[in-house]
């Protein structure tokens, strides 16, 4: 089975960590991902009784709207945004709830996914008059478990 798939999340991931010599080891950096979105490719194998068990492998496009922040303790604050866009490649599993048996059109399904995703890295300008930037990667693992309306 071949299918195409396209999906947009709202997250709140984040982290921060302070600076590394030889940058002021008293600033801190802070990355967050306030999106995702994927646009991926399928193959899959079905298997069961009705045909209502889907094992698949997955791949794409992904984009991600990013904001990092520099502060230096009691001096100052600065962010900056970008979209990054990179990879994914994932595999996964659907099983059809609704009807057992899939029709060609309008039926209910659930599924488990794993995603890896490689936004590659960015430049972020975070002090404009000094025009220093940061250069930043994300990589994401995603665990997703969804309900598919098929039409």
């Amino acid at each position: 089975m071949i299918g195409a798939e396209g999906d947009i999340s709202w997250t709140n991931k984040s982290g921060i960590a302070n600076e590394i010599p030889p940058f002021n080891t008293t600033a801190t950096i802070g990355v967050k991902e306030r999106w995702i979105d994927t646009v991926r490719g399928r193959v899959g194998y079905k298997f069961g009784a009705q045909d209502q068990f889907l094992l698949y492998v997955t791949g794409g496009g992904a984009f991600a709207g990013v904001t990092a922040t520099t502060c230096l303790p009691g001096v100052f604050c600065t962010s900056s945004s970008n979209t990054m866009a990179g990879w994914t490649v994932g595999a996964g599993g659907e099983w059809a709830i609704w009807p057992a048996t899939p029709s060609p059109h309008n039926w209910l399904s659930l599924k488990v996914e794993y995603l890896y995703v490689d936004l590659g890295s960015k430049d972020f300008l975070l002090d404009p008059t000094l025009t220093t930037s940061k250069n930043i990667s994300v990589i994401d693992h995603l665990v997703r478990v969804g309900l598919n309306w098929h039409f």
